[in-house]
């Protein structure tokens, strides 16, 4: 009894190595997996990317990046680069070099893009499902659907003059009134040649005095 007793506790050892070793794998890889996820565990849904590492100054910081390849329009003026995506709106700030994403989850309306127009402080952006304005200033947005007026949720087209906003959709023209806040709309049976308006023009009159829209 005593001799297999003292064989039991010989081989004890070997048996709990034996049951760690099915527990746990010892990969001389993991380091590389580990960073590999770091690497890529910005990647979203279609393998589009909203930011990425950068090593600066013996740190990894994220930094954001455009939010995606397929880029629908883009405007600027002298502070900032806006670009419509199909899944949202990336701002660069030239004076910082940075970029700043914009998705249905910060306010945008729809994250499919398809005009963006700069007017002051506020950012008029067109989307699949009607419009969204954002305002610089204060980072609050306002929605603009069929219901407040649109001719459609489609948006196609925006171009800014003075006090009045249009608005080219698939069924047809509309003009927003900044300063009486109302809505007017334009279509084939008032003249509009063809529908849907893809593009919005303002051309400047001969006079100087003002502005002729042109629509494509």
């Amino acid at each position: 009894m005593k001799r297999e007793y003292c064989f039991i506790i010989k081989i004890m050892p070997l048996i709990c190595v034996l049951f760690l070793s099915s527990c746990f794998t010892l990969n001389p890889n993991g380091a590389n997996e580990l960073k590999s996820k770091t690497s890529n565990e910005a990647i979203g849904e279609g393998g589009e990317k909203s930011d990425q590492f950068v090593k600066a100054k013996g740190s990894v910081r994220r930094e954001k990046i455009l939010l995606s390849n397929s880029v629908r329009c883009i405007t600027a003026d002298d502070k900032n680069v806006w670009i419509g995506t199909d899944i949202g709106v990336s701002r660069l700030s030239r004076k910082e070099s940075r970029w700043i994403n914009y998705t249905t989850l910060d306010g945008l309306v729809s994250d499919e893009i398809k005009a963006i127009a700069i007017d002051n402080n506020w950012v008029w952006i067109g989307t699949e499902n009607g419009v969204s304005r954002y305002n610089i200033s204060d980072g609050k947005w306002k929605t603009y659907k069929k219901k407040d007026g649109l001719a459609s949720d489609k948006i196609f087209s925006i171009a800014v003059d003075g006090n009045y906003v249009w608005f080219g959709t698939d069924r047809g023209l509309n003009r927003y009134d900044k300063q009486l806040y109302s809505w007017a709309l334009r279509s084939k049976k008032d003249g509009l040649s063809t529908t849907p308006l893809l593009l919005l023009l303002l051309k400047m009159n001969m006079s100087g005095s003002g502005h002729n829209l042109i629509r494509i």
